[in-house]
This record gives C-alpha cells, sequence and structure tokens, in this order.
C-alpha cells in the first residue's frame, strides 16, 4: 500500500456539558443542523460527527479538517447551529491538535474561546488510511477512538517524549487495524495526550497488549489524567471490562457520524494499471515462444485493452439491478401497508346498529326537545301560575276543606321544580 504518510490533519475537539438529562434528547436534536450547515469540501473536511456520554451529560464533535483554514470555514458555516446548542448546555472544553505552524494560524480565532492548543508530534502517522485526493459524500464512521491524557510533571516532558519512538515501533498496525496514531503535546499545561484510531474495539484490545511495555514506562513518569473511548455501542462494549478499571469515559457515536478517509489499500491502488502490468508479464512470459506481432498478442492485448470498459458495463448493470430490486421492494412494502389498512378498516367498522344509531340520534334528540317544550308550556307552566295565584290569592285566609293548604303549597313547589329544572336542561 506504499508509504505511511505523516498525520498532519487538524483535530478540532470541542466538549460541551449539557444542562440536564432532560436536555440531552434536545441537544442530539441539533447534531442535525450541524450537517446541513457545514460544507465538507470547502472545508477539506476528513471526518466528523457527535459522540455523547449520557452518564456525565457531556458530548464531543470528533472532527478533523486539512488544514487551519478548513476550521476557520467550518467555525463560520456553523455559527447558526452552534449559538443554538449553547442554548442548552455550555462550552466544558475545546481543543486543537496539529503542527504548530497551522495552529499558530488559529490562534486569534480560538484563544477567546479558552481553547488549548496541542501541537502534534512529527512522528504522528496514518496507517491503514489516507486523506482523499477528492470528497466524496463519505461513508459511515464507525471506528473507534481512544484518547489518553498524561499529567506529566515539571522537568520530565522531554524524557516522557523519548517513549513517541517506543510506542510507535511496539505497534502492529496491520494487525491492530490502526488508522492513525500519534502524540500532541501541550507544552503550557503539561498535558501529551495520544491521538488514535482503530477499525475496531478487537484493535484497541490488540494494541494495548502490543503497548504494555512503553505504557508502563510512561505511567512512572506521568499519571494517567484521563481515559476516553468513543465509537459505536456494541464496540465500547467489547471494551468497559479493560478501560472500565483505568477511570475511562464512554462515548457512543451518534449514527450521523461520517468519514471521508479512504482505505489505504484502496487508495493506493489502480485497478487499470494493475490489469495492464498483468497483461504485460503474460506477454513478456510468451514472448519466448510467439512472435511479437502474432495472433495471440494481439489477443491478449485486445482483451486488456476492453477490460476497463467491460468493468464500467458491469458495474453500471450491478447499479441498475440493484435500483430495480429496491424499486420492486418499496412496492412490495406499499402492497402491504394497503392490505394492512384495509384489514384494519374491517376490523374497526361499526356494526350497523350503532351507525343506525348514530344517523337516528340528531332527529332523537330534536323530538326529546319538542316534547319537553310542550310540557313546560301546556302542563307545568300553567300549573305553577294557577297555584302561585291561588297562594297569594288565599293567604292568610281560612279554608274549611282539610288537607287544601297543604295541597296547593305541595302542587306549588313540584311546579316550581319542574318548570325550572326544564327549563335550564333546555337552555
Amino acid at each position: 500500500a506504499g508509504g505511511v504518510p505523516a498525520l498532519t490533519s487538524i483535530a478540532l475537539v470541542p466538549r460541551f456539558k449539557v444542562f440536564s438529562k432532560r436536555k440531552m434528547d434536545e441537544f442530539k436534536g441539533c447534531f442535525e443542523s450541524f450537517f446541513e450547515n457545514m460544507q465538507p469540501e470547502a472545508e477539506g473536511m476528513l471526518y466528523y460527527g457527535f459522540t455523547v456520554d449520557e452518564v456525565n451529560l457531556a458530548v464531543v464533535c470528533r472532527e478533523a479538517f486539512k488544514d487551519a483554514d478548513g476550521v476557520l470555514a467550518h467555525l463560520q458555516n456553523v455559527d447558526g447551529p452552534l449559538k443554538a446548542a449553547m442554548q442548552i448546555g455550555t462550552l466544558e472544553r475545546l481543543e486543537v491538535h496539529g503542527p504548530a505552524e497551522e495552529l499558530d494560524r488559529l490562534r486569534e480565532e480560538l484563544q477567546p474561546l479558552g481553547c488549548r492548543f496541542f501541537v502534534t508530534d512529527p512522528g504522528s502517522l496514518m496507517h491503514c488510511v489516507r486523506e482523499p485526493a477528492a470528497l466524496g459524500p463519505g461513508t459511515a464512521d464507525r471506528c473507534v477512538t481512544i484518547v489518553p491524557r498524561f499529567a506529566v510533571p515539571g522537568g520530565r516532558m522531554e524524557e516522557f517524549k523519548a517513549l513517541f519512538s517506543e510506542f510507535c515501533s511496539s505497534m502492529s498496525p496491520e494487525e491492530e487495524g490502526a488508522l492513525f496514531f500519534g502524540f500532541a503535546v501541550d507544552e503550557e499545561n503539561g498535558v501529551v495526550l495520544c491521538r488514535e484510531a482503530y477499525r475496531d474495539a478487537d484493535g484497541v484490545l490488540a494494541h494495548l497488549a502490543n503497548v504494555d511495555s512503553p505504557l508502563k514506562q510512561a505511567l512512572e513518569i506521568a499519571p494517567l489524567d484521563s481515559l476516553e473511548a468513543h465509537g459505536p455501542p456494541g464496540e465500547l462494549k467489547k471494551l468497559r471490562a479493560a478501560l472500565e478499571p483505568l477511570g475511562c469515559a464512554f462515548f457512543e457515536a451518534d449514527a450521523g457520524c461520517t468519514t471521508w478517509l479512504k482505505n489505504a489499500d484502496l487508495e493506493d491502488l489502480d485497478v487499470g494499471d494493475l490489469l495492464m502490468a498483468s497483461g504485460n508479464r503474460m506477454v513478456e512470459q510468451l514472448q519466448t515462444r510467439v512472435d511479437k506481432d502474432s495472433r495471440a498478442r494481439q489477443i491478449v492485448e485486445a482483451r486488456f485493452a476492453g477490460i476497463q470498459e467491460k468493468a464500467k458495463d458491469f458495474v453500471v448493470r450491478e447499479l441498475n439491478d440493484t435500483a430495480a430490486a429496491v424499486i420492486r421492494a418499496i412496492d412490495s412494502e406499499e402492497s402491504k401497508i394497503i392490505l394492512e389498512f384495509n384489514e384494519a378498516v374491517d376490523a374497526s367498522f361499526p356494526p350497523a346498529t350503532v351507525l343506525l344509531a348514530g344517523v337516528l340520534s340528531p332527529a332523537i334528540l330534536s323530538a326529546t326537545f319538542t316534547f319537553h317544550m310542550v310540557q313546560l308550556l301546556l302542563l307545568f307552566l300553567p300549573i305553577f301560575v294557577f297555584t302561585l295565584w291561588a297562594v297569594l290569592e288565599d293567604f292568610g285566609a281560612t279554608c274549611d276543606i282539610p288537607t287544601m293548604r297543604a295541597w296547593v303549597w305541595a302542587t306549588f313547589a313540584l311546579s316550581t321544580m319542574q318548570v325550572l329544572g326544564r327549563g335550564l336542561s333546555m337552555c
């Protein structure tokens, strides 16, 4: 896959503290607006995405750019989403890692935000990935990154730096699936961290086994100040047994994490050149037996000359077949949805008796209202008026008929309640 290039990218590492647990989902809702506003090609973006530590209400953005200009362009593009996020949480920490000359171009913009600057060691390397020659749409970033930080005592920084080469020589990048590895140093605050990423958790565990000796030497000089692991939940689960005793904080990667870094083997491989070289070697081997202008050589050259076009036709055909399969699957899902809808209607549609009752209810209510109005006007209201007149007219007079006075008062009371009850019910 060719030589191993130096890791010269600029990593911007903002860490947010969300105000409360119930605000976490609201903060996660801001992720999409960051992706919508950024411009990967103009910013020279290499990877980008958020990781979340639900336990400590912390959110980190894993992002890297080709140079300082990309960082500045990105900050301008996401200014709106960043301000919205700052209404839900605070910027707990901001760091930038990269070559010294690139960091100097960022100090004016980032120092007012309390940013800490880490200069990457010249020995930092990219292993299984390369920076892309041109940016495409990117792919899902499912890698695992670990970030150990060492608090180096005063006067021992050079002694600690001397171990960097031992770490690199102890590694087995292909076995570990190491994407990149290197140290970054904050001389001002006496802190050293390691920028490292692996294809999966198994690679992390293999790496820890390989660098056990230099790691023990490093810990004799400087204690482990903090340790973080960022990656998909399934991969982090594999690391908990090994890293939890070290006080590691685990950050689960959001599904939107994207990388533009290319696999080193694929990036360095030119399929057309490989095929033509293979053909040329075949012809050279046969040259002792056949004449240069012979029919055999013409056949070989013709076959290999057209192989790239055939490869293109094959890819296009596969894409068309895939698209057709997707369309058929969508049509199938739509048919299933319609069928389920019809079944749901059949199961939920009310019986005829219920429908009939619903249709007749307005007429029944109207007839009941009319009946009550007739009763009020022709029966209860006249009784109320006449009994009221009798009570007022005979008040204080002596009646020779036993119980007559009680009957009049009782009738008056009942008619009063009927009139009030019927009248209020119709209001």
